[in-house]
């Protein structure tokens, strides 16, 4: 969108004494999840009394109700009035800024013309060191008769080569000319397009603003400022992160924290202070309100209010039809459906002046680094992975909350693919994984039993399952390894469920999953490790197993 710069040459304030027109900067942007408060600044000079001051250059999407204007000291705001559609005044053809870009384009539209006969004269002359080459190499010279004719012959011979070897070099050096020529008629006319544009600018600017028209009281005379604020609706800003894992020496994790931000208000935000808010404004504010809730009961099939016997269908819908009015504005006014962050409202303060061009998408700051110190283990799950997984559990020391986002994973500079993160409050651990180890090998085996059997064994009404998982270490370091599986659970008495392991389970029901099952186990460089365990399932005769 091109900006407004000086309309005051628009509206003269010699034709008005009390009218005023400036125009705006944007000074202070604070984004939220969804939308945005943009604060201007209009700096303008004026005396005592009362004037009409114009701002013309809001976006053409401004709503009045979202506007708040305040006054600098010593002034009052009357009134103000917004037009929603406004299309800036056209310079007169005969002001000085529309003559010098009439003269500019003039003066290419001479140089086309001198470029287009340079082109011409090349091209002319080598069209004729053509011609002149192809009508000596079609001469044709009579067979000599005697030693004089003959003598004559071959200084013909000899000159017409000459002159063709000539043509030839003229038609070189022309078209070598040509490609200059080209060239410089081209550059003259992008000139040209590009003075015209300015020109046809300067003429009619069809692009829509919101003009604002505020009566605006002062009490003494001089430079004045008033400020305005208004929320816009596209914006917004979402967590970025860059997680790096390093192992050589002490494991150190460093998160890069940034934000990507995008607007699209039809204006650009030039060295503006930045602030970053989890808060949303189109967030619902307010508890959504309850409605009394008619019920009846009456026997089935008898008449219902008219004599009428009524289906269930037919009588659930007369008993809501009182409830359809206030069901209707139940959702308060502004509520979006979004899903809203909860917890406490996050304030980030961008540190630096910031410039962010409308139609920007995901438009990437840097915030700042947290360093913190992880605990790297291995975690195997040999029922479906041929491989462990590096795992780095490690706790928020800081004092802000990790907000959700979207987190780049690297390990020792190598980019091992990305995660949604969840909020990681203050003091809570976390885990996440960054790869696989493909030197930790992981197998799941049932194990051949004395009567040469495998180890599932299915009866009438009893299921026993023998596994052998194993952890074998090809890797020059040793590491401690979480193997995990799981046994199936049931919520009926008749179904048991038992199991048994050849090393004590480390933890039952991880995470607060039912049936999940971890051993934690070093692995030494070079060794392996197995765990083998029975589960047995019994249920009543007469019973089948689902």
């Amino acid at each position: 969108m091109r900006r407004f710069l000086m309309l005051t040459a628009f509206f003269p304030a010699s034709a008005f004494a009390d009218q005023i027109s400036a125009t705006s900067r944007v000074t202070d942007v604070t984004i939220y999840a969804y939308g945005a408060q943009v604060t201007r600044e209009v700096l303008f000079d004026a005396p005592a009394g009362q004037h009409d001051l114009t701002i013309a250059d809001l976006p053409q999407d401004t709503y009045a109700q979202a506007l708040r204007i305040a006054p600098g000291e010593g002034a009052q705001i009357a009134s103000f009035a917004l037009q929603p559609d406004f299309v800036p005044p056209s310079q007169p053809r005969t002001s000085a800024a529309y003559l010098a870009a009439e003269a500019e384009v003039q003066r290419l539209e001479a140089a086309e013309r001198a470029a287009l006969l340079a082109l011409d004269a090349v091209q002319t002359q080598i069209a004729a060191a053509n011609a002149r080459a192809a009508f000596l190499q079609g001469v044709k010279v009579e067979p000599a008769v005697d030693a004089a004719a003959a003598a004559n012959l071959r200084d013909i011979a000899l000159m017409i080569g000459d002159e063709v070897l000539a043509a030839g070099e003229a038609a070189r050096t022309a078209k070598a000319a040509l490609l200059e020529a080209e060239a410089a008629l081209a550059d003259i006319r992008g000139d040209l397009a590009a003075a015209q544009d300015v020109r046809g600018a300067l003429v009619t600017d069809q692009t829509l603003y919101a003009a604002l028209d505020v009566k605006v009281i002062l009490a003494s005379g001089g430079p004045q400022k008033v400020t305005i604020t208004q929320f816009v609706d596209s914006a917004s800003w979402q967590p970025v992160y860059d997680m790096r894992l390093s192992r050589d020496g002490a494991d150190r994790l460093t998160i890069d924290r940034g934000v990507l931000i995008s607007q699209s208000t039809g204006e650009d935000w030039q060295g503006v202070n930045l602030v970053l808010s989890t808060a949303n404004p189109n967030a619902q504010a307010a508890p959504s309100p309850l409605w009394p809730e008619y019920r009846a009961i009456q026997p089935e099939s008898q008449p219902f209010g008219n004599g009428v016997a009524m289906t269930s269908e037919q009588d659930m819908a007369l008993t809501r039809a009182p409830l359809a009015e206030p069901v209707a504005s139940a959702a308060p006014a502004g509520y979006t459906g979004q899903a809203m962050m909860q917890g406490d409202i996050v304030v980030y303060t961008y540190g630096a002046k910031a410039d962010i061009r409308t139609g920007a998408s995901d438009l990437r700051l840097a915030l700042d680094q947290v360093e913190l110190t992880p605990s790297v283990t291995a975690r195997a799950i040999p029922r479906h992975d041929a491989t462990a997984f590096m795992m780095a559990s490690f706790i928020n020391t800081g004092d802000e909350v990790l907000l959700p986002g979207q987190a780049y994973l690297y390990r020792d500079g190598t980019l091992i693919g990305g995660v949604s993160l969840d909020a990681i409050q203050p003091g809570a651990k976390a885990d996440l994984a960054f790869g696989a180890i493909e030197g930790l090998r992981l197998t799941r085996d049932m194990p051949l039993r004395a009567t040469g059997e495998r180890g599932l064994i299915i009866a009438s009404n009893q299921q026993e399952e023998t596994v052998t998982l194993q952890v074998e270490n090809l890797t020059a370091e040793d590491w401690d390894v979480r193997l995990m599986d799981l046994v199936p659970f049931s919520e009926q008495e008749d179904l048991e469920i038992s199991y048994t392991s050849d090393i004590p389970v480390s933890v039952e029901n991880v995470d607060g999953q039912r049936g999940i099952l971890a051993w934690d186990i070093p692995v030494a460089a070079g060794q392996k490790a197995a765990v083998t365990m029975t589960t047995t399932i019994r249920w009543p005769d007469g019973m089948q197993l689902q």
